[in-house]
């Protein structure tokens, strides 16, 4: 809680981590207060950060990679922040993130095919699962077309000029139980017909491979497992509905569109 709002979800093992820093964490019970003590935004962003580093510093299980990311921390989006975290902590106080997500797109003879990237083994975040061809996460301060821009000329080789044609189609929200916290927040997505002589190319050595695949390849692999990343997936699953390739008749149909739009 901050100043009586509900801010985030915290798992009763990582709370009691947070008993440590008492000073800024105040755990009672089932509730966890921000001893703000009327600090501003940019004094109170401080002093949370740098109790989050000492716990972070001394067990890292449940955390992310340290990366001096920022995200904003509001009680629901769209309002305005109260504070900023480090991007790895807000999957253990599970507040609410931001990213931004391109689908990139082939059409031909009248059939589209979908550009899917393989995240590389290495990275720290859901290694070797599958992506859209751009997506990134969104930090404080952080313009969502300005922030698709640069990834996409690193993640994928697309030129500024290409993206002129992108659309801003929605945004999904998600909440995904994980280790020691919650993963909760809306993704922004763009949609982009790409021309079939564009070929991705990473260029930040975070995707292992691109591959353009037909909507019931996609299908496919939606239906048989969790080789997307789980936001990821939820994306994929919302473009191929907009473009009719999930059509009403499927069994799933129905409920796959009340657990979008809700």
């Amino acid at each position: 809680l901050h100043e009586g709002a509900t801010i985030g979800w915290v798992d009763p093992d990582f709370a009691c981590r947070l008993t440590a820093k008492p000073d800024v964490f105040s755990v009672c019970r089932d509730k966890i207060i921000i001893a703000s003590s009327g600090l501003g935004y940019r004094a109170l962003s401080d002093k949370i950060n740098l109790a989050l580093r000492e716990i972070y510093d001394d067990d890292q299980s449940g955390f992310g990679k340290w990366c001096n990311e920022m995200s904003p921390v509001a009680a629901q989006i769209g309002h305005a922040p109260l504070f900023e975290v480090e991007r790895c902590a807000v999957g253990p106080l599970g507040v609410l993130t931001r990213g931004v997500h391109l689908n990139g797109f082939v059409r031909a003879n009248g059939a589209i095919s979908m550009w899917i990237a393989q995240r590389a083994n290495h990275i720290a975040a859901q290694p070797g699962k599958l992506d859209q061809i751009v997506g990134g996460f969104l930090p404080a301060g952080g313009d969502p077309v300005k922030q698709l821009t640069e990834e996409a000329g690193e993640e994928a080789g697309i030129h500024a000029d290409m993206l002129r044609g992108m659309a801003p189609v929605g945004a999904i929200n998600f909440c995904m139980k994980v280790p020691l916290g919650v993963k909760r927040g809306r993704c922004l997505i763009f949609d982009l017909e790409m021309p079939d002589h564009f070929t991705p190319v990473n260029k930040d050595a975070e995707v292992e491979k691109f591959s353009l695949m037909p909507p019931e390849k996609v299908i496919e692999i939606l239906e048989n497992g969790q080789k997307f990343k789980f936001d990821c997936a939820l994306i994929a699953i919302d473009f191929l509905i907009r473009h009719k390739e999930i059509a009403s008749s499927h069994p799933s149909y129905h409920e796959l569109l009340k657990g979008l739009r809700g």
